[in-house]
């Protein structure tokens, strides 16, 4: 996943910033606060559309915490910016969604610069971490492969 890194690395320096609302602000990406129950979420906690109505938006709950949010917005960013093309074609079965979604992930994850003190976190599960520090376990989990 090396070229996500480039891309962050460009993205931050393009940007002069690595804060997503920074970045949204910077690439015209609106961000919209919806209810948890909006149709437009369909269950999900936030979502990334190209063309709404002229407009790139990312809708996010309105229910998340402050590091939930920012997680969703770098996640969805990292649709916006690494899969372009991909989630606007009409073959939705050529696209493999669990590639495109841990790419997001990883491009959440890279963005966040995630610090963790072994000390205070040693013993706690993976689960434990993540709800600790208000990200997705599968994030932590990538964090730590990456890591070894």
């Amino acid at each position: 996943m090396e070229w996500i890194d480039s891309v962050i690395i460009g993205l931050i320096e393009t940007c002069s910033s690595d804060d997503p609302y920074d970045i949204c602000n910077f690439l015209d990406i609106e961000i919209v606060k919806v209810s948890c129950n909006s149709v437009i979420l369909a269950g999900n906690k936030s979502l990334y559309i190209r063309n709404y109505f002229d407009n790139e938006v990312i809708f996010t709950s309105e229910g998340l915490l402050h590091d939930e949010e920012m997680f969703y917005l770098r996640h969805e960013l990292g649709h916006a910016i690494l899969h372009p093309d991909i989630l606007n074609t009409g073959n939705k079965e050529l696209t493999n969604f669990g590639k495109l979604e841990m790419q997001a992930n990883y491009f959440a994850y890279k963005l966040s610069s995630l610090s963790l003190d072994e000390i205070e976190l040693r013993g706690l599960t993976v689960e434990q971490i993540a709800f600790k520090i208000k990200i997705p376990a599968m994030l932590l989990e990538l964090k730590m492969k990456h890591e070894a």
